[in-house]
C-alpha cells in the first residue's frame, strides 16, 4: 500500500472474517422497528405533543420562551444528526473488523553470518564448441547457447541465498572452475568466463565430470548433512562417445544416493542459419533423458530463454525444500489494533458530538 503501511490486502488473513455479516443485523434492526411500530402503535412512543397539557399563564409564556429556543438550538445543529449517524456506522464496522481478527504472516530475516548454508548446488555444465550456436533469440536478437546460460546461471546463483554452489566445465577434459563455496559473488563473476573451447572442442569427457562431481560432494569436509545435495547436469546432450560410459555413472550416482538432474539446450535451428560455419547440432535427449531417470533425477529440454529460466525455477523451488525446517520463523502478525485505533478515535468523535449537542442547543 505505502512505505507506512508495506502490506497488500493480498498478505492480510482473517481468523473469523464471517464476523463481519454481523453489521447486517444494523438495517435489519431498523427496518423490524419501523415495521413493529407500524404493525403494533403501541409500541411508538408517545407524543407529546398531541397530548392536552395547561400551565399557568406566566408558566406558559416562560415554556415558550423555551421552546423557541430549543428550535433555534436545533436548526444551528442539524447537521449533527447525519455526521453522528455516519459516525455510528463507522464505530460498528471498525469493531467488527477488530473482532474479525485480520493479521499476515512475517519471516523472521536470519543473516547470512548466522544461517548455515542450506544445501550443495553442484553444476556441471558442457563448454564444447556447439554452444557457440546462435539458435537462440530474446528481443529479436541472437543468442548462443552459452550466453543464454550464462545469464540463466547468473540468475538462478542470486536467488539462492544460504546454498553452496560449484561449477564444473567439461568438453575434451573436465576440471572444477569453482570449487564448492557459499561465496556468491565470487561465483557469479566467474560465470563469464564459462565459454566454448575452455575444455576443449568435443563433449567426451560428459561421464568424468558427473563422476568429479558425485566424488567432490562424498569428499568434501564442508558438506551439509542435514540435506541431500543437488546435481545439475547442462549440455546439449551427448555428441561423441563419453570416455567414462553414462551407465557407470549412473551406478555411481545411485550407490552414492545422488539423482542427477538434466537441462538440455537447443534451439531451432531456424535462428542458427548462416550465423556460424560450424554443422548445426541439435538438441540431444536420449543421453540426458537416461541419466535422469536412471537416477531418480528430472530432464527438461529448452528450446528458448524463458523455458531455460523456467527450468531452473523449479530447480529453485526444490533447492528450497525444507527451507523453512533450517530456522527461517513464519509467525502471524496480528492487525487488530488498526480498526480498534481507528474505533477509538471515532468513539471520541462521537462523545464530542454528543456534548456539541448538549451544550450548544
Amino acid at each position: 500500500m505505502t512505505e507506512f503501511f508495506p502490506l497488500s490486502w493480498q498478505d492480510i488473513e482473517w481468523r473469523a472474517l464471517w464476523v463481519l455479516l454481523l453489521i447486517l443485523l444494523w438495517p435489519l434492526i431498523s427496518w423490524l422497528r419501523t415495521r413493529g411500530q407500524a404493525s403494533f402503535p403501541w409500541l411508538a412512543a408517545q407524543d407529546t405533543a398531541e397530548q392536552s397539557v395547561y400551565y399557568h399563564s406566566r408558566i406558559a409564556a416562560f415554556m415558550a420562551t423555551q421552546t423557541a429556543g430549543s428550535t433555534q438550538g436545533k436548526q444551528r445543529l442539524a447537521w449533527l444528526s447525519p455526521l453522528q449517524a455516519g459516525l455510528r456506522v463507522s464505530l460498528l464496522g471498525l469493531v467488527l473488523l477488530a473482532l474479525a481478527g485480520p493479521f499476515y504472516w512475517h519471516s523472521q530475516p536470519q543473516s547470512v553470518s548466522d544461517t548455515p548454508p542450506v544445501r550443495d548446488v553442484t553444476l556441471v555444465v558442457e563448454s564444447s564448441v556447439s554452444l557457440v550456436l546462435e539458435d537462440y533469440a530474446e528481443n529479436d536478437q541472437p543468442l548462443s547457447r552459452i550466453a543464454v546460460l550464462q545469464q540463466v546461471l547468473d540468475e538462478f546463483v542470486a536467488a539462492l541465498p544460504h546454498h553452496r554452489f560449484s561449477l564444473i566445465l567439461y568438453a575434451d577434459e573436465a576440471f572444477t572452475l569453482m570449487p564448492m563455496t557459499a561465496d556468491r559473488n565470487t561465483l557469479r563473476a566467474k560465470l563469464p568466463r564459462l565459454l566454448p573451447y575452455l575444455a576443449g572442442r568435443t563433449d567426451q569427457a560428459m561421464g568424468e565430470a558427473m563422476a568429479m562431481a558425485i566424488r567432490n560432494m562424498h569428499t568434501d569436509p564442508n558438506r551439509s548433512t542435514t540435506f541431500e545435495p543437488l546435481l545439475v547436469v547442462v549440455s546439449d546432450g551427448l555428441q561423441a562417445r563419453s570416455r567414462l560410459s553414462l551407465a557407470d555413472v549412473i551406478d555411481y550416482a545411485n550407490a552414492s544416493g545422488i539423482a542427477i538432474h538434466t537441462i538440455g539446450l537447443g534451439g531451432q535451428e531456424s535462428l542458427s542459419a548462416g550465423r556460424s560455419s560450424l554443422i548445426y547440432q541439435p538438441l540431444e535427449t536420449a543421453s540426458l533423458q537416461t541419466l535422469a531417470a536412471d537416477t531418480g533425477g528430472r530432464f527438461v529440454a529448452v528450446y528458448d530463454p524463458a523455458e531455460l529460466r523456467d527450468a531452473f525455477s523449479q530447480l529453485q523451488v526444490r533447492a528450497r525444500d525444507d527451507l523453512v525446517e533450517q530456522g527461517e520463523d513464519w509467525r502471524q502478525i496480528s492487525l487488530v489494533h488498526w480498526p480498534l485505533s481507528l474505533a477509538l478515535v471515532v468513539g471520541l468523535l462521537l462523545l464530542a458530538s454528543g456534548w456539541a449537542r448538549m451544550y450548544l442547543r
